[in-house]
């Protein structure tokens, strides 16, 4: 391995060796030796590293060396120095020449046959790596493709075990492939293979489905992934699932939005109705139905100290966008509170926890305050009270207001 010439190496030791063969075969008797089938080793091994060129000229080599060391011992020529080299003496022409023949045809057959396998070997390894390059462009390919969409990709085996997953499913689970394979997709999704199992068909043949579930990323914020899986078949036998799955949380978050946003519009067209309906009426007491509006959450306020409590009302002005400050309402009160699953909820028209209740007061409250351009907020903590905010922009300059403060009952 380590010589530059390699050819000329080989060539070198193919003729060293067909000398050392052919003194072997004149000092065990010449025609009568048994050693004259070393010659198609030689012959072999240059057929194989030097193809069919260098094996046919060993196999000349071979045959004009041998011929003539027959011919010559068979006339008596060579000096005697082993008993079948002088029992070789005399010998008929007939038995020497024939003898050299099969030799001689024996050697270029010998090459022939090797160099053409040779050739094939060569052929067929050539076709082998054309293949394998083709599979292995394929491979890159079909992995390319996989990689470079921006929906996850996993995959599992029959035992629920993660066998891989491309780079959209690590952003999306915060988990590298090196993390998860091999792992049980319980463990990077708790209850996923519940519910994997329920919805796959009868005998363990599971058809296209698509679900949704909430998930905890590596990092433990929640999402909401949307997933369709199919069954991974090697020929006909079934291995595994194939796991497709999108990132929903911004749809979900847009999809309750506009069924908020469909109710308050709702709302607001039975306010206009009920406003074409009343506007007489309420002229008449419009200084009262000034109160009606900060006037919900004063009720909600007291309605939440049955036994008593504290409600304090508060003004202050606050820094805004552009140099613009704005004015917020503060409203608090002592009392039961608001569960953090209900807290969301509270502003949704006919959404109530109060027996009797319409669940629009709040509902009307939001309207209101962002057709004038202000936001209304609730922090809540059960059984230490609530807190109402609502923000406005200012219009008009004025002093920050002094807080109003309403005595316990």
């Amino acid at each position: 391995r380590s010589l530059r010439h390699k050819e000329f190496n080989i060539t070198l030791q193919a003729f060293f060796d067909v000398l050392i063969v052919s003194a072997l075969v004149y000092y065990t008797g010449a025609i009568g030796s048994i050693y004259s089938v070393l010659y198609p080793l030689v012959i072999i091994y240059s057929a194989l590293l030097l193809g069919r060129g260098g094996g046919l000229s060993v196999a000349s080599a071979c045959s004009l060396i041998y011929g003539l060391m027959l011919y010559l011992a068979q006339r008596g020529y060579i000096p005697s120095t082993y008993l079948g080299q002088i029992q070789s003496a005399g010998l008929k022409s007939e038995f020497v020449l024939t003898r050299a023949v099969i030799h001689v045809a024996s050697f270029y057959v010998v090459a022939l046959l090797t160099s053409f396998a040779v050739e094939q070997e060569k052929k067929v390894r050539m076709r082998l790596a054309e293949k394998e390059s083709a599979l292995d462009k394929l491979d890159q390919f079909h992995r390319s493709i996989i990689e470079s969409v921006d929906t996850g990709i996993l995959t599992v085996d029959l035992m629920g075990k993660i066998k891989s997953l491309n780079r959209a499913a690590e952003e999306l689970t915060g988990f590298s492939a090196a993390e998860v394979e091999g792992r049980r997709i319980d463990e990077v999704f708790p209850g996923f293979m519940t519910v994997l199992e329920q919805i796959s068909g009868e005998g363990g043949q599971s058809s296209r489905k698509r679900f949704e579930t909430a998930v905890s990323q590596k990092s433990g914020q929640k999402i909401i992934l949307g997933f369709s899986f199919s069954s991974l078949y090697d020929r006909e036998r079934r291995i595994g699932d194939i796991l497709i799955f999108q990132d929903l949380t911004a749809i979900k978050k847009m999809e309750a939005q506009a069924e908020k946003n469909k109710r308050l519009a709702f709302i607001g067209e039975m306010a206009a109705g009920l406003a074409h309906d009343l506007r007489n009426p309420l002229l008449s007491i419009s200084g009262s139905i000034q109160m009606l509006t900060l006037w919900n959450i004063l009720v909600n306020a007291v309605q939440s100290m049955p036994d008593g409590g504290r409600l304090a009302i508060e003004t202050l002005t606050l820094p805004g966008q552009n140099g613009r400050r704005l004015v917020q309402v503060r409203i608090a009160d002592s009392g039961c509170g608001i569960e953090r699953e209900r807290l969301e909820r509270v502003f949704e028209p006919f959404y109530t926890t109060k027996e009797g209740g319409t669940g629009l007061g709040l509902a009307i409250v939001s309207r209101i305050v962002e057709s004038h351009g202000g936001v209304v907020s609730i922090e809540s903590e059960v059984h230490r009270g609530t807190t109402c905010a609502v923000t406005f922009p200012v219009r008009n300059e004025h002093k920050e207001g002094l807080p109003i403060e309403v005595l316990p009952q």
